[in-house]
């Protein structure tokens, strides 16, 4: 006997798979009807020899069996969804504009800048159309993070690299001005 695949789990199965599954499980049915003595079903034969499932075998069976029986049996491949929302691709300025006010949370609000309160700022300054998920991406790309504090809260803070480019920046500008 064939050694035994495991087919993915939770991975549909394409038409081509139900028609070789169907095609042996009509060849087992057979074999089966000619031999009476068999120990297992069809269904059981087919899911032991290919690695699928005696459920996923059932349901291309009762899939054919749906059909018309004066036609050729044909099966359906899944079809992939599409993305409901596009992608909210953001600007130089507006991203200066989320980094500025990430940086500002604290010396104006005198608060943790949390993902909703930025998100709610974010809508009427700039009227940010994203969702706070979106947002989430858009801030992790700024180069951003959360920092876990001893109190087990986490806090949105630059990345070391970003904060020391920036730093050597501003005193290269200082440097300059003299």
């Amino acid at each position: 006997m064939a050694p035994v695949l495991k087919h993915g789990r939770g991975k549909p199965l394409t038409s081509q798979t139900k028609e070789v599954l169907y095609c042996l499980y009509k060849y087992f049915e057979n074999e089966c009807n000619n031999n009476p003595s068999s120990i297992m079903t069809p269904t059981q034969l087919v899911a032991k020899s290919t690695g699928i499932s005696i459920a996923s075998v059932r349901k291309v069976v009762s899939e054919s069996k749906c059909r018309p029986s004066d036609q050729e049996v044909t099966f359906k491949s899944p079809k992939k969804k599409p993305n409901r929302k596009p992608t909210i691709v953001i600007d130089n300025f507006d991203q200066q504009v989320i980094r500025r006010t990430i940086h500002d949370f604290h010396i104006t609000n005198k608060e943790v800048p949390t993902l909703k309160t930025l998100h709610a700022k974010l809508k009427e300054d700039i009227d940010y159309k994203g969702c706070v998920s979106t947002l989430r991406k858009h801030v992790m790309s700024l180069g951003f993070n959360w920092k876990q504090t001893e109190d087990n809260r986490k806090l949105l803070m630059e990345k070391h690299e970003i904060r020391y480019l920036r730093i050597n920046y501003l005193m290269k500008i200082a440097e300059y001005r003299e």
